[in-house]
């Protein structure tokens, strides 16, 4: 992102939340216009407001500022076209949004433009903000209440990268590429998609039948019919899907899309906003909070051609998950505290 960051238009500010050593500092500050070193009070929120104030203070003629934390893994591909585009004329640009805990602007990556910076209640919200160091309150104190002053100051956020915009790819494609699109959602979503799926076509939903759709989705499309046991349910299914290649109703697509739309979009999402409009960036929370297992991410990217698909494993590895937990740090997770 640094090395983006530095082919393009825009001045870079680091903010660092740790103490750097002399070697990261000399290597830093060739690569950014500022870099600002400070206390780990308040997590992004708490460095992005140092880091407004600073560019307000020094800088009073901005025609735009950024924000973009460390949550993220980043691509090579598309990210110059990102940058580019969070540079567009809009005033409140963000990448997706969600509707967990409230409807806001994802903050981990967000672009203003004049009008915003220069109105008074953008202005009053990092004034007002204080830094702390809680996963709550950077939610519904920062990243939330930071949506509603724009939006009240009457700007509406241009997002880059919607859900809806998934369904025109869903709905034009075989219904048997639509489910195996369920295996690029979060373990939490696949398994009430599936039952979905098989209440269209008029089998039961019990597990036999899930785990037989998951094994379509999985890509299973030659099986011999003369299988035993529950090869003769998966051949069923098999066909029923490959006999519904010009279903046009597109209530599957629908649900797919709708099922992203609900819940933090780039948690949910962004696997298929990957693969169908060139989403170059992913959340490195994804294995810590059970979203997917290592060897499903392992796959996915290797289905998607990521070249930097080991080093995302390798982070994901060090970082861990956080069923581990116990006791108190346990209750916290559980809770989304941490």
């Amino acid at each position: 992102m640094i090395e983006a960051v530095n082919r393009s238009p825009h001045n870079l500010i680091l903010v660092s939340n740790f103490p750097l050593s002399s070697l990261q500092k000399a290597q830093l500050s060739e690569k950014c216009l500022v870099l600002i070193e400070r206390k780990n009070i308040g997590r992004d929120f708490g460095g992005y407001k140092d880091g407004v104030n600073y560019v307000r203070t020094h800088f009073p003629d901005v025609n735009r500022i950024v924000l973009v934390n460390d949550s993220l893994f980043f691509f090579r591909k598309s990210l110059d076209k990102l940058i580019s585009d969070l540079n567009a004329p809009h005033d409140f640009i963000g990448v997706t949004e969600t509707q967990e805990f409230h409807y806001h602007v994802q903050s981990f990556l967000l672009s203003f433009g004049p009008a915003v910076i220069q109105h008074p209640l953008f202005e009053k919200f990092w004034d007002k903000y204080r830094p702390i160091s809680t996963r709550y309150w950077t939610i519904h104190r920062g990243e939330v209440r930071l949506t509603r002053q724009i939006t009240k100051a009457g700007f509406r956020p241009h997002i880059l990268f919607p859900a809806a915009h998934l369904f025109a790819h869903l709905q034009r494609r075989p219904v048997r590429d639509a489910i195996e699109s369920v295996r690029l959602l979060p373990i939490p979503a696949r398994r009430k998609l599936y039952k979905t799926f098989l209440s269209f076509v008029g089998e039961k939903t019990n597990d036999a039948a899930v785990s037989a759709i998951e094994a379509v989705a999985y890509g299973v499309r030659r099986i011999s019919p003369g299988g035993r046991g529950n090869d003769g349910r998966l051949l069923q299914i098999n066909n029923q899907a490959a006999g519904m290649e010009q279903w046009s109703l597109g209530i599957f697509p629908d649900r797919i899309v709708s099922a992203i739309g609900r819940k933090n979009q780039m948690h949910y999402g962004a696997f298929l906003f990957m693969k169908h409009l060139g989403l170059p960036i992913l959340k490195r929370d994804i294995f810590f909070r059970r979203l997917y297992t290592l060897e499903e991410i392992h796959q996915i990217l290797t289905d998607l051609n990521e070249p930097l698909r080991d080093e995302v494993l390798a982070d994901l590895r060090r970082t861990g998950s956080g069923e581990n937990f116990r006791r108190l740090r346990g209750l916290m997770y559980r809770h989304g505290m941490i």
